[in-house]
């Protein structure tokens, strides 16, 4: 099993994906450099995290959450309800 680490960043990503249905290069807002978005999907692609599912006009990769993918947003949707709903306490 790789090892991985679900930073704040790495979670906002998620659940941008989920609240979006899909993510491309030019649609996502947290990268300015290439580098760092492809970095984020190969990192997100190995973990079993999200899928390819397709290209744009432009060709540009769509990319979607994968059923585990989703599993996982669920979870951290209901933990950050849950914390916010406590105060953070």
């Amino acid at each position: 099993m790789p090892q991985f680490h679900l930073t704040r960043k790495v979670q906002d990503f998620l659940l941008y994906i989920y609240e979006k249905g899909q993510i491309t290069r030019k649609t996502q807002p947290f990268y300015t450099f290439s580098m760092s978005y492809y970095m984020m999907i190969s990192y997100l692609k190995n973990l079993g995290l999200i899928v390819q599912n397709g290209f744009t006009e432009n060709n540009e990769k769509i990319w979607v959450l994968s059923e585990k993918g989703k599993r996982v947003c669920s979870l951290l949707k209901k933990i950050r309800k849950l914390m916010e709903g406590e105060n953070g306490r």
